[in-house]
């Protein structure tokens, strides 16, 4: 409540952080050891059928890539149930 008594409208994203000391690692070799359930990440093979348009076209990319990941993680994990993709982003360096 601002002083007026009416409810503060203004909104902040701003969120306390802690600075932390990570160590980054090649898991080159290792990949077999990192699963989904232990560690909220997997590593997985895969050659995409998309090739063609170099992931530059966003409208190809949303017609055939990503059925081509859903597909790939409903046969990685069948029990998902609903998968969504909400943004993609394509390195180019």
């Amino acid at each position: 409540m601002s002083g007026s008594g009416e409810p503060s409208t203004q909104v902040s994203n701003e969120r306390p952080t802690v600075p932390t000391t990570v160590t980054v690692s090649d898991v080159t070799g290792a990949e077999d050891s990192f699963t989904l359930d232990s560690h909220g990440f997997a590593f997985h093979a895969h050659a995409s059928k998309e090739q063609e348009h170099g992931f530059h076209d966003e409208g190809v990319l949303r017609a055939k890539y990503y059925p081509e990941c859903e597909q790939l993680l409903r046969n990685l994990y069948a029990i998902l149930f609903s998968i969504m993709i909400l943004s993609w982003f394509c390195r180019r360096h």
